[in-house]
């Protein structure tokens, strides 16, 4: 009895783990590269799933312009002054680039994030559209 209570806990833990590395948990939005062109590198950011597959997704209006570099932070904080932040487009250009871009702690239902650039000498541009669509995701 004490065995398989033991193997049920342990297998829990795995399931936990497991939850907490998903990258698309509801906390750390996925990152992924649709184009690269020599030193400049094109990034979306998904904070939905619809993000891929409609067209319109990152038309219109722009939520959130953001240029700077490494130079100055490598932080990057999305406030998205209480809308949800919507699908996004990245993009990094220098000759250091390395595992580009890491999004995370994406808080109160989404409308405000943080992105961490990690490369010693770049320079980026965040654009985060408006959201298409609103749902609860607290």
């Amino acid at each position: 009895m004490i065995a398989i209570g033991t193997i049920q806990l342990a297998l829990l833990a795995v399931l936990a783990i497991a939850v907490v590395q998903t990258r698309d948990s509801v906390y750390a939005p996925p990152i992924w590269e649709y184009a690269r062109n020599g030193q400049e590198r094109h990034l979306y950011l998904n904070t939905y799933h619809y993000c891929n597959y409609t067209k319109t997704a990152m038309k219109g209006p722009l939520m959130i312009n953001i240029k700077g570099s490494t130079y100055n932070s490598p932080n990057v904080v999305l406030d998205g002054k209480g809308k949800h932040l919507g699908c996004g487009k990245i993009t990094v250009k220098g000759s250091d680039i390395t595992e580009p871009v890491v999004c995370a702690n994406f808080r109160r239902n989404w409308t405000e994030g943080l992105c961490r650039v990690h490369s010693a000498s770049v320079e980026y541009t965040f654009e985060i559209f408006e959201n298409k669509h609103v749902y609860n995701r607290n």
